[in-house]
């Protein structure tokens, strides 16, 4: 997770993907490739935006949001601009 935490700003989604699929593989104990693992994500992605913004209404979330409230509530890592 260190060496995640130290490269995780600068990783593309491929490289992001092909580092995760195979430690997901292994714990949900089934081969699946990188894309396949992209396209669920993006599917929980896009239900959890459906529940955030519900049926009618302006729809303020977007992923942006999503990344945030997930980032500022959930990440073991520490916020590097907190130190600053």
């Amino acid at each position: 997770m260190q060496h995640y935490d130290s490269r995780r700003l600068k990783m593309t989604d491929k490289e992001m993907y092909s580092l995760l699929t195979p430690i997901l593989n292994r714990a949900g104990n089934r081969e699946s490739s990188d894309d396949a693992k992209r396209k669920w994500v993006e599917t929980r992605i896009g239900e959890i935006l459906q529940l955030l913004n519900g049926k009618v209404g302006p729809k303020p979330y977007d992923k942006e949001h999503l990344r945030v409230l997930v980032e500022n509530c959930f990440s073991p890592f520490p916020d590097p601009q907190e130190s600053i």
